[in-house]
């Protein structure tokens, strides 16, 4: 749950609606690093490929790596 808080307030009515309402619009959106980065990518669509391209690979060895790991020391399983 890593970013979730806890809180408590004591006040108003009025006021826990308004606190409600900021709270709603903080939380709901996505966070401003994840929409600059996406705007960079929107900016470059070549570049957001090739990235995608470099991750899939990278991926790709990690899951290879790990089943071949588990292939030499769990042979038993399919």
């Amino acid at each position: 749950m890593t970013g979730w808080r806890i809180g408590y307030a004591y006040t108003s009515a009025e006021v826990a609606g308004k606190m409600n309402a900021l709270q709603s619009h903080m939380t709901s959106n996505a966070a401003t690093p994840s929409q600059m980065a996406a705007l960079t990518a929107y900016g470059d669509p070549a570049r957001a490929l090739a990235s995608a391209a470099e991750m899939t690979a990278a991926f790709h060895r990690r899951r290879d790596l790990v089943t071949r790991l588990f292939r030499q020391a769990l042979p038993e399983l399919p």
